[in-house]
């Protein structure tokens, strides 16, 4: 839907361009687990809104933006910092 698009895309990546501009290493971090999480969405979205009522989908998928890149949020960081850790066993 055009919510979804406007809220989960256009906007993130607005804010993404300003991000890499400013070469924020913290700010970008978010941003790229912001696209992950965005892409695997994408792929198991069909998925969800078979399951889910489509207000539920789409409330969802905007609170999964939100809380990702908000600029209160660390959750993105977090996010990041644990995958990372995965990655040094």
């Amino acid at each position: 839907s055009i919510v979804i698009a406007v809220g989960c895309c256009c906007v993130p990546a607005y804010l993404t361009f300003t991000v890499i501009e400013s070469q924020e290493w913290d700010a970008i971090k978010k941003y790229l687990v912001y696209w992950i999480i965005y892409a695997i969405l994408e792929v198991i979205g069909p998925i969800l809104a078979f399951i889910m009522p489509a207000t539920l989908y789409v409330i969802v998928r905007i609170g999964i933006a939100v809380a990702i890149i908000h600029p209160e949020s660390s959750i993105g960081l977090k996010i990041y910092d644990d995958l990372t850790f995965l990655g040094e066993a």
